[in-house]
C-alpha cells in the first residue's frame, strides 16, 4: 500500500479534483492527509471536504494551509460563486496556524509520499520551519502556468 499526502490548490481548475478522484479510486493507494495552499479563510479546504463527503471519505485528515503565495503574496481565491463548480453555500474550513505543516509532518513521519499540485507554498514553508522535512520522503510535483501566446507555443 502506498501512502500519499496531497497538497493542492483545489477549487479552481478541475485538475485537482481529477487528481483527488484518481487517488481515491486507485488500488494500492491510501491518502493519509490533504493540505490546501493559497487558501485564505479555508475556501479551498471547503471544496476538498465537499468532494470527500461525496466520495464517503470524510475520515481523511484535511488542513487549510498558506493563505497567500510565498513568492508574490498574491491571493487566488477558488471559484465559489458558480454552482456549476461548487455549491455556493459551502462552509469555509479554516485551520489554525501551522495545522497544515503539522499534518504534512505527520504524513511524512508515517512514510507517505507527497504529491503537490499548484503552488508549493506549504512545502516551502515546511522547509523553512522544519528544515530537511522534504528530504525524508519522495515528492512529486505537478503544476504550472504558461501565459499564451509565447513564441513557439500555440495560442
Amino acid at each position: 500500500m502506498q501512502s500519499i499526502h496531497l497538497d493542492t490548490d483545489f477549487g479552481g481548475d478541475p485538475d485537482d479534483a481529477c487528481a483527488l478522484a484518481m487517488l481515491l479510486g486507485w488500488p494500492g493507494v491510501e491518502i493519509v492527509g490533504i493540505t490546501t495552499t493559497i487558501d485564505r479563510d479555508g475556501r479551498r479546504a471547503a471544496c476538498v471536504a465537499h468532494l470527500l463527503r461525496l466520495a464517503g471519505r470524510e475520515e481523511i485528515p484535511l488542513a487549510a494551509g498558506a493563505g497567500v503565495s510565498l513568492t508574490t503574496r498574491h491571493v487566488a481565491d477558488p471559484v465559489m460563486n458558480d454552482e456549476r463548480y461548487w455549491p455556493v453555500d459551502l462552509p469555509h474550513r479554516p485551520s489554525s496556524p501551522g495545522a497544515a505543516l503539522d499534518l504534512l509532518e505527520r504524513s511524512i513521519a508515517s512514510g507517505a509520499a507527497i504529491v503537490a499540485i499548484g503552488p508549493y507554498t506549504n512545502l516551502a514553508l515546511l522547509e523553512i520551519a522544519r528544515p530537511g522535512s522534504l528530504g525524508r520522503t519522495p515528492v512529486t510535483v505537478m503544476g504550472g502556468w504558461v501565459d499564451a501566446p509565447r513564441a513557439g507555443l500555440p495560442a
